[in-house]
């Protein structure tokens, strides 16, 4: 995921207040905090296990799993902002995905999300 598909996820389903943080995050401002807790900071978060690499790309596991918490919330009308924005994601490929279930591995190559190049009979890139 890139910072624009998160943000693309944050304008559908509003902002998310990080208690680990003391903050808000929102659409406009995802992509800078990421940053700067992956790679500017010196507090990586309150998660002190695994590496310190694993340490400094917390925020967006955090990011992540109260985004999760807030879907069982959303209102219909942000529940479609979602799709759109998932869509979108998938459709710039700042998303990808991949499954290990076949099935599912193919309904993505369907869609064009899988992260694989095309076959060609000619030179591209």
């Amino acid at each position: 995921m890139t910072p624009e598909a998160a943000a693309r996820v944050l304008a559908a389903t509003g902002p998310i207040y990080l208690p680990e943080y003391h903050r808000w995050v929102n659409s406009s401002d995802i992509g800078t905090l990421a940053n700067y807790y992956s790679h500017i900071s010196s507090y990586y978060g309150p998660l002190h296990t695994g590496t310190v690499d694993t340490q400094r790309k917390q925020f967006i596991g955090i990011v992540g799993r109260h985004l999760f918490t807030r879907l069982s919330t959303l209102s219909l009308d942000r529940l479609i902002r979602l799709g759109q924005a998932i869509a979108r994601n998938f459709e710039t490929g700042d998303v990808l995905a991949n499954f290990s279930n076949a099935g599912e591995e193919s309904l993505l190559h369907e869609a064009g999300a899988s992260g694989q190049v095309d076959p060609t009979t000619s030179d591209h890139l």
